[in-house]
């Protein structure tokens, strides 16, 4: 998790999905506690794969917030990839398995539709101080960071998310 200015807390969980291995099994449990000390959730899922069984089920589980305080929005991404008829269909469909708060239309990679869930992000979220100096940007350690950052860009490069077991932290800088 990492402040984020004017946003309060932002969490980044890995991608949920449909878990096989033990690791996975915790990965995805842990993702899904943390969602319940949340202020918002925004349900991400890609226009061009529509309502797969794996948002299905995380639709399934994300029904057990409903007793929480926590607003839920759901954001549409990649909607430059599907014509405005499908995508029309995917909004109606989402929207009847899941009363959301608001239905947000992205492209993350074109910034449609982003300032607008930004926007509406930061009138959400509780402004509170920051936990940690301007000048550092988590509270993590920096090789946590640069871990990351390598598994970013091997998931750019690879178009595959990697678990984080795939991963070694950088032992030295250079």
């Amino acid at each position: 998790r990492s402040p984020s200015r004017g946003l309060g807390d932002v969490y980044k969980r890995q991608g949920l999905f449909q878990p096989k291995r033990r690791l996975d099994r915790a990965m995805v449990k842990a993702a899904w506690s943390g969602a319940v000390d949340s202020d918002v959730i925004v349900f991400l899922i890609e226009a061009n794969r529509g309502v797969t069984s794996g948002v299905k089920e995380n639709l399934k589980k994300l029904r057990e917030f409903k007793d929480f305080p926590v607003s839920v929005a759901v954001a549409i991404n990649k909607i430059d990839r599907v014509k405005s008829e499908e995508l029309l269909k995917l909004t109606k469909e989402i929207n009847e398995e899941y009363e959301f708060e608001k239905t947000f239309l992205i492209s993350a990679k074109k910034g449609h539709g982003v300032n607008n869930l930004k926007e509406w992000l930061a009138g959400k979220l509780p402004i509170e101080e920051w936990l940690y100096p301007d000048d550092q940007i988590a509270d993590l350690p920096l090789r946590t960071i640069m871990a990351e950052i390598m598994r970013e860009k091997l998931t750019l490069r690879l178009h595959q998310e990697l678990s984080l077991i795939h991963i070694s932290e950088p032992t030295r800088r250079t």
